[in-house]
C-alpha cells in the first residue's frame, strides 16, 4: 500500500512539473512571437569588445562603439532582424567602416535566431529536451530556469542535423512576466565551426516603446575554444538606449566612451 501511494506521489508531481514547465514556455513563447511581429524598428548604442588570447594572455583586442540600428520583417510568421551599424569608432577613431576587423566578429548574433529556435520552431520543440530546474536567483533575482539538451538520437534524425548532441540551452525567465532573462547556449545549430567550442549569452532586458514593453538584449558574450590548443576567443557586446527608430531619430556615440 504504501508503494502504491509513493508511486502515486511520484507520478502526480511529475505531471504537476511538467505542466509547470508548458505553462513556462508557452507563457514564454506568447513573448517572443509578439517580439517577432509586432517590436517597431529600433537603434541604440552599441559597445563591442573582441580579443585573442593565447595561454590566458591577451594576445589582440579591438574595441569598438557605434549607433546600431535593426530593422524587423516578418516572413512566413518568423521575424526576421537585420541590424547595421553607423558612427563606427574603433579603438577609439572614426571609421567609415560599418563592421569591425575583429579578431572575432558576429554579423547579426543570435539574440533574436536562438529565441526563434527555443520557443516558435518545430525544430526546437523536435529536437530538443526540455526541462524544468525551478525557481533559482539569476544576479540576485528570481528567476525560473529551464534546461534544453539534444539527445543522442539525433543524431540519426535528418530534421536535427544542425543540432549536435551536445546542443544544449539554459533559459532563464522572469516568473512574474515570463519574459526571458538570459539564454545560455553550447554549440547552438548552425554555429557551428569544425575543431571549436562555442558558448553563447545572451542577456535580455526591458525596454519600453510607446508605452509598450518589450525584452531586448542588454549584453551578448561568446566564448570560442580550440580544444586542444592555448587559443581562446572572446566577443562581447553591450547594448543601451533603446529608442524607437524613425525619420525624427538623432542619435550619437558618445565619444568618451
Amino acid at each position: 500500500m504504501k508503494f502504491i501511494i509513493l508511486l502515486f506521489s511520484v507520478v502526480f508531481i511529475a505531471h504537476a512539473q511538467e505542466q509547470e514547465l508548458q505553462h513556462a514556455m508557452d507563457a514564454a513563447r506568447e513573448h517572443v512571437e509578439r517580439l517577432e511581429t509586432s517590436v517597431p524598428n529600433f537603434i541604440c548604442n552599441e559597445q563591442i569588445i573582441s580579443s585573442f588570447f593565447m595561454a590566458s594572455k591577451l594576445k589582440k583586442e579591438t574595441r569598438a562603439q557605434s549607433v546600431l540600428t535593426t530593422n524587423r520583417s516578418v516572413k512566413g510568421g518568423h521575424g526576421t532582424f537585420t541590424a547595421t551599424r553607423a558612427e563606427m569608432r574603433i579603438n577609439g577613431k572614426p571609421t567609415s567602416k560599418n563592421e569591425i576587423p575583429g579578431p572575432f566578429v558576429w554579423q547579426g548574433g543570435p539574440a533574436y535566431d536562438d529565441l526563434h529556435i527555443l520557443f516558435n520552431s518545430e525544430l526546437g520543440a523536435t529536437c530538443l529536451d526540455h526541462k524544468l530546474i525551478g525557481p533559482v536567483k539569476l544576479d540576485g533575482k528570481d528567476a525560473l530556469l529551464i534546461e534544453t539538451h539534444a539527445p543522442n538520437s539525433i543524431e540519426n534524425d535528418h530534421d536535427c542535423r544542425d543540432f549536435h548532441s551536445d546542443s544544449a540551452d539554459r533559459i532563464w525567465l522572469d516568473p512574474k512576466t515570463f519574459n526571458v532573462m538570459r539564454v545560455e547556449s553550447h554549440d547552438p545549430p548552425a554555429t557551428q565551426i569544425p575543431g571549436t567550442d562555442l558558448t553563447l549569452t545572451v542577456d535580455y532586458a526591458p525596454v519600453s516603446f510607446d508605452g509598450a514593453e518589450y525584452w531586448l538584449p542588454s549584453h551578448f558574450i561568446s566564448h570560442l575554444d580550440f580544444p586542444g590548443t592555448p587559443r581562446h576567443m572572446q566577443y562581447e557586446a553591450f547594448f543601451s538606449d533603446y529608442h524607437k527608430y524613425g525619420a525624427e531619430s538623432s542619435f550619437h556615440v558618445d565619444s568618451d566612451q
